[in-house]
């Protein structure tokens, strides 16, 4: 059995494909390993440690909910790319799975194979934005069940985190009572939102009025230095010639309008 691999899944379903030592190529062009729709880009996954690499001018992959160019990944942890999910193992995820966590990577494969079937529709995908929202609400303000979050907890821990599950089991685990401070804290959040690109404004208007500031004091500041150091060299001279006899009385009586006596 080879040492590491990568289980591609999509709309027909999961196929198995072995990681040479070192480099293997997946998705277009000339890779090693094809993904269907995929035109010349590639990822560049790497044996050991286990990472990948995105190579090309298309949409990037994501994990996590978060696009990537370059990610080390562990045994059980996933990504998506152009519809399909791509799940990194290797010999040292090869060890017993608890019996709940066979039922969460039974739920995780159907609604793997619902998901990548089809992009979700505008009104699926904001239902699930809202759910993940409302469960992160619910562990934030702890009301969520301990026992929950903690199982959630060990799932990310292990490279096994769904979120659309995990945000399905918070969900489930709160009581009635808990939409209250749900409710309070979502307000202070939309505030938080919908104050940020001003707040971000003024203190970059402010940031700016310090630059100004300090600019300014620099060019006078600057400008002294260059008139004390000019009258030291002129001051200087002036004594240098002193030394060797020159008189500067004249010229300073011809400059007050005096007469010579």
């Amino acid at each position: 059995m080879a040492k590491s691999w990568i289980d591609i899944t999509d709309a027909s379903g999961t196929r198995r494909e072995a990681l040479r030592d070192g480099l293997t190529r997946v998705g277009g062009g000339e890779a090693e390993v094809t993904v269907a729709d995929v035109t010349s880009d590639q990822l560049h996954v790497w044996s050991d440690p286990l990472r990948a690499v995105f190579v090309g001018d298309g949409a990037p992959p994501f994990c996590e909910g978060a696009p990537f160019v370059e990610r080390d990944f562990a045994p059980g942890e996933y990504l998506e790319w152009s519809g399909v999910r791509i799940t990194f193992g290797g010999e040292s995820s090869l060890e017993e799975i608890p019996a709940p966590s066979v039922v969460r990577v039974a739920r995780k494969a159907v609604r793997t194979s619902a998901d990548t079937s089809e992009a979700p529709r505008p009104e699926q995908a904001r239902a699930r934005a809202w759910n993940r929202v409302r469960a992160g609400l619910y562990i934030e303000q702890g009301a969520a069940d301990a026992d929950v979050v903690a199982l959630w907890q060990k799932r990310v821990m292990e490279g096994d985190f769904d979120v659309d599950a995990c945000a399905d089991d918070i969900l489930g685990s709160a009581s009635e009572g808990d939409e209250l401070q749900v409710l309070e804290r979502s307000g202070r959040l939309m505030r938080d939102f919908l104050m940020a690109s001003a707040m971000r404004g003024m203190h970059g208007a402010s940031r700016g009025a310090r630059k100004k500031a300090r600019n300014g004091i620099a060019f006078l500041l600057a400008q002294v230095i260059a008139l004390l150091v000019y009258s030291l060299i002129i001051g200087l001279s002036m004594l240098f010639m002193r030394i060797n006899g020159t008189s500067f009385d004249g010229f300073f009586d011809g400059i007050l309008g005096r007469s010579g006596g």
